[in-house]
């Protein structure tokens, strides 16, 4: 019997929870498929319609992390989140043949666990591990926003002074606040624009001073 191991974390653990409850329905599916059990016709019917219901409210968490994240296989794996939902809606119970229809089901749900969480949420969790280890903050400029205003307990940070950063968009300027641009700062971390995917870049307001611009040019120029 297939069960829950660290080897199918993809380390958050709101996702991981939902996992857990996949596996306590795949147990489920096992017992009807495998074990004499009156009324099966009705408690299979019971699981697929937990089992969807669920689903539905995992992918809906799932894609907002994804979102949050800005994965960039967000899109494909959404494809995939609808092509499973439109097969459990459409799954069909042959009620002359219950035993069948358990081993169909369970056989189902055990493949796409397996294959979804290691091949695809794996992706995931692999690309965020990534953004850990270059300094990529895992979240939009908005949304980083608003994280440092809740957890620093910052009810006005539209008040706090604005650096201006830029990207490769044209003409482009993105408005940090201080205590989001002191983290980047001193802890050398990044954000992403969201249309062309290239680091944020602090503008050095001292290149508007001529003496300050003058040093440049010697220093790398001459």
């Amino acid at each position: 019997m297939l069960e829950w191991s660290e080897e199918f974390s993809v380390k958050n653990q709101l996702l991981d929870d939902q996992h857990k409850y996949f596996f306590q329905c795949l147990a489920i599916a096992n017992r009807l498929a495998n074990s004499p059990i009156e009324n099966k016709e009705k408690l299979l019917l019971a699981l697929i319609n937990r089992f969807l219901e669920y689903t539905i409210t995992h992918f809906k968490d799932e894609e907002a992390y994804m979102d949050r994240v800005c994965f960039p296989f967000a899109e494909q794996h959404k494809r995939l989140h609808k092509g499973l939902i439109n097969i459990l809606q459409n799954f069909k119970i042959d009620s002359k043949d219950i035993q069948k229809s358990c081993e169909k089901f369970y056989g189902f749900s055990k493949n796409w666990l397996v294959n979804h969480i290691l091949n695809e949420d794996k992706r995931l969790e692999a690309y965020h591990n990534h953004l850990i280890d270059v300094g990529e903050i895992p979240y939009s400029l908005e949304q980083q926003t608003k994280i440092i205003a809740l957890s620093q307990n910052i009810h006005r940070i539209e008040e706090q002074k604005h650096h201006n950063y830029i990207c490769l968009c044209h003409t482009k300027v993105f408005e940090v606040c201080d205590s989001l641009h002191e983290m980047m700062q001193t802890k050398r971390t990044f954000l992403r624009c969201k249309v062309c995917k290239q680091p944020l870049v602090l503008i050095d307001e001292r290149l508007q001073e001529e003496q300050y611009y003058k040093m440049l040019i010697k220093k790398y120029f001459q």
